[in-house]
């Protein structure tokens, strides 16, 4: 069993505003909890007249967030391909520099090719820097995204690391709920209905009653 301390500090990178909570709410909820930190970064949001960030605003707040950001205007939603990966990757770099994370959670890669682009930014910011020896990395944690099953056969989604979100359910949905934008209809992959199913479907492979499931992609034990 893996637990949180009051030294942790949980640093998020979300393709757009959402996925933060759909993707790592609970974990959002429990670390505040135990009295650490959370930070989150997204990287663009929709031409919708300033919709999305208000609510991701909202969500910050009723999650009491520590720190959030938003890199790219709204001219780069589903265009963050066209930002020269070098831009990107220092983006990444420096906010990790400044928040100095125990653990960052970073989006899998999907058929949403702003998803894909993050994770890759992500995956080559994290690399083991030459002139940092003997400093403890952070760990990396992949989350899921609601609608992950539409991606090309060769990349599955297979966890190894569940995190029990049974007392922090309530708080996941509630933070969704912020986003009224995107919570238009229960049957619907995202909504706030398929994440309590989800965090159950999940909970259940590891027989408790809800959980987020990531891929741990490194850990440093010290």
């Amino acid at each position: 069993m893996i637990g949180f301390s009051e030294k942790e500090r949980l640093l998020i990178f979300a393709p757009h505003p959402d996925d933060e909570i759909l993707g790592c709410g609970g974990l959002m909820a429990k670390i505040k909890k135990n009295g650490g930190q959370v930070h989150v970064a997204a990287f663009s949001t929709p031409s919708d007249k300033g919709i999305r960030e208000k609510e991701f605003l909202k969500a910050m707040n009723l999650m009491k967030t520590d720190s959030w950001k938003i890199f790219y205007p709204s001219d780069f939603h589903l265009r963050l391909d066209t930002v020269p990966m070098f831009d990107l990757i220092q983006n990444i770099e420096h906010y990790v520099k400044e928040i100095q994370p125990t653990i960052i959670a970073i989006p899998f890669p999907s058929f949403n090719q702003d998803h894909t682009v993050v994770y890759n930014a992500c995956i080559a910011a994290m690399r083991s820097p030459a002139k940092e020896i003997n400093k403890v990395l952070p760990s990396i944690l992949i989350y899921e995204f609601l609608q992950i099953g539409w991606i090309p056969h060769t990349d599955v989604f297979v966890p190894n690391l569940y995190v029990d979100i049974t007392a922090e359910i309530d708080n996941k949905v509630e933070a969704f709920k912020c986003y009224k934008s995107q919570n238009v209809n229960p049957q619907y992959a995202i909504s706030s209905d398929s994440v309590q199913i989800l965090a159950q479907m999940r909970g259940h492979e590891v027989s408790i009653n809800a959980a987020e499931a990531y891929i741990l992609k490194r850990a440093c034990i010290v």
